[in-house]
């Protein structure tokens, strides 16, 4: 976590020395702080999409959650930069699986699969507000991570 206190050019390359300087084993990423953050869930806030990467090719969780129930997905529309934040939404979508599924609204009264149960299905998870990090980009005004998340998605609106 030391990483994202350096300069955004060094922090990977830090990063990167860091899993692997514990003597062979793998370095504990996923480790939480008092919010229940891991070192993706903070690199995410600081729209570092080369520490994202780094931190997943070396095995951290996309799927953790802090105490309010929040992905790594979800702090990265915290980032105060829009096109970082984009960068790091593309990175932690990357390579994971998607579960598609139909949302429902307002004039449909169908049935939409909203398990949140599937940890397959990081992408569509809800906070503790009911919130994924589509709605939360959506009501921040971050133009770049919604079209950036809507292209690399499968949610398809009823």
């Amino acid at each position: 976590m030391a990483a994202l206190c350096v300069k955004k050019e060094n922090a990977s390359r830090l990063v990167t020395v860091m899993c692997q300087f514990d003597h062979g084993e793998a370095a504990p990423l996923n480790e939480r702080n008092h919010r229940g953050q891991t070192a993706l869930h903070l690199a995410a806030v600081a729209g570092n999409a080369d520490v994202v990467r780094v931190l997943l090719d070396h095995g951290a969780s996309r799927t953790v959650e802090d105490v309010d129930d929040c992905t790594a997905l979800h702090a990265a529309t915290q980032c105060p930069d829009d096109d970082g934040g984009a960068h790091v939404v593309r990175e932690l979508c990357k390579d994971a699986p998607i579960k598609s599924k139909k949302l429902r609204d307002n004039h449909n009264e169908q049935e939409s699969d909203d398990s949140d149960d599937d940890d397959e299905d990081f992408v569509n998870r809800k906070n503790f507000e009911g919130k994924t990090a589509l709605h939360l980009a959506t009501a921040a005004g971050k133009l770049r991570m919604v079209q950036v998340r809507s292209r690399t998605t499968a949610v398809t609106a009823c």
